[in-house]
């Protein structure tokens, strides 16, 4: 016969058996793993040093702590690393990338089903970007102007990179004479191309860019800034007395193609995940990546090789994302057109 004290045992025993098992923690999860941060460019260029400064310090913000390894998934500017990560990578948190923004949005603007842009698990973004157009000073080319009346080469990379497509955009929008060589891997690729005078100077390419891959081409003269390609005015060209290219803009279609075009440099270093990661996962990566952002020494490393930090949350990211993606089929339509060549 049971005694009271044997029969209590055993309903303990029982109901801590058929009790559901402690869900796993974030940190628990992360704890010992190594999280993957896919490049969509390739090495040595704008995205590929700040997906590396971010990596080198946002493991310590990530609950776990897990190392975070970068590997360049070059292609289709930025397009192959989101394919990858829209489709074939594990929806764990254990993988996110960064690359040229504009192609998160290519699928909406070329009708295709490559990927949902509005399905990505949205972490934030490092800068807001502002582009330029950079022209060396032995060109025909000294100011915007000048380049709606002579004819100037401007080195590119694939379509939907802002090398590829921002001359394009300018020459069917507003009228300007760039004339592009395309196909270099990237803005690495394309300088040294200026370099040896194969090319006159780069349309498209981001300030921080800039300033992080050929400082020297500011700080020693040798280049001519011809206009801030940007939402709004970014405080260092404004400076340097590099005008807006609203000035240039004469009607409302050509202002809301543009900005349609322009919105995602809002999100100029952007940072994201397959779809469907657990919102517990997401929450943390995007609380860490902010933390990272505000990190002193990572502020230290960013400032001494030259990149700018100026983060937008996921949340921010997720809405413009929402925002553009819901535009005017009409609208959209002119923004493809914009980029194609003749």
């Amino acid at each position: 016969m049971k005694t009271p004290l044997a029969t209590l045992a055993l309903a303990a025993l029982a109901i801590a058996a058929s009790a559901p098992t402690a869900a796993e923690t974030v940190a628990e999860f992360y704890k010992g793993k190594t999280v993957d941060l896919i490049v969509g460019a390739s090495p040595g260029g704008g995205y590929d040093i700040y997906g590396r400064a971010v990596a080198r310090y946002w493991g310590k913000h990530i609950p776990g702590n897990p190392a975070v390894v970068v590997r360049n998934m070059p292609g289709a500017a930025g397009m192959t690393m989101l394919r990858h990560t829209a489709k074939a990578a594990p929806r764990n948190g254990l993988v996110v990338g960064t690359g040229f923004p504009l192609a998160i949005l290519k699928p909406l603007m070329d009708k295709r089903d490559d990927y949902l842009p509005t399905s990505f698990s949205f972490i934030g973004s490092a800068n807001q970007e502002s582009r330029t157009c950079v022209a060396m000073k032995n060109q025909p080319v000294k100011t915007f102007d000048d380049a709606f009346t002579t004819e100037m080469v401007m080195g590119g990379n694939a379509p939907g990179g802002a090398p590829h497509d921002t001359p394009i955009m300018l020459n069917n929008i507003l009228g300007t004479k760039f004339k592009l060589v395309a196909g270099y891997p990237g803005t690495q690729e394309i300088a040294l191309a200026v370099s040896r005078g194969e090319v006159g100077g780069i349309c498209g390419f981001g300030w921080t860019s800039l300033m992080s891959q050929q400082p020297q081409w500011v700080t020693q003269n040798q280049v001519n800034l011809l206009v801030q390609i940007a939402m709004e005015p970014y405080p260092a060209l404004t400076k340097l007395g590099v005008p807006m290219i609203w000035n240039w803009v004469k009607t409302e279609e050509q202002r809301r193609v543009l900005e349609f075009l322009m919105a995602e440099q809002v999100f100029g270093r952007p940072f994201l995940g397959p779809p469907d990661i657990p919102a517990d996962r997401l929450a943390a990566l995007r609380e860490s990546f902010m933390a990272t952002m505000k990190d002193p020494e990572f502020l230290a490393e960013a400032a001494k090789i030259g990149i700018e930090v100026d983060p937008v949350t996921g949340e921010k990211f997720e809405a413009l994302i929402k925002r553009v993606a819901s535009s005017p089929r009409d609208i959209i339509d002119k923004a493809v057109n914009a980029l194609k060549r003749p």
